[in-house]
């Protein structure tokens, strides 16, 4: 798989060279290493939109927190957010493959596509 598919996050500096780091484990055959590090990106773009743009404080930044905040505040990212707690928990307790990586890879791109569309540059 090649993250540079992943047009909308390749097109910010900082997140490319995270993608390219996280491309070096898909190659290495560290599926659940770059997993994790996609979620990392996820939480980091989370975290920014709502403290930056929103004006969130966040007592924490695990996904649970995160979904709470969009409650009231975004529709769209409130139920994609629900839908990736939903992958995290597929996946969790069993081995990650490939295709895990790139489901994920993908939502987050398509998240980030609509977050900057709706509210503008943030990272």
């Amino acid at each position: 798989m090649e993250l540079k598919n992943l047009e909308s996050l390749y097109k910010n500096k900082k997140l490319k060279e995270k993608l390219e780091q996280i491309q070096i484990l898909i190659d290495d055959n560290k599926n659940k290493e770059a997993y994790f590090k996609l979620a990392a990106i996820l939480e980091y773009i989370n975290v920014k939109l709502l403290t930056k743009k929103l004006g969130e404080k966040l007592l924490n930044y695990n996904i649970e927190e995160i979904i709470k905040k969009y409650y009231n505040k975004d529709e769209f990212l409130f139920k994609k957010m629900q839908s990736v707690n939903g992958m995290y928990n597929f996946v969790s307790g069993k081995e990650i493959n490939v295709q895990d990586v790139v489901s994920l890879g993908i939502t987050i791109d398509y998240i980030y596509e609509y977050m900057i569309e709706k509210y503008g540059e943030f990272i």
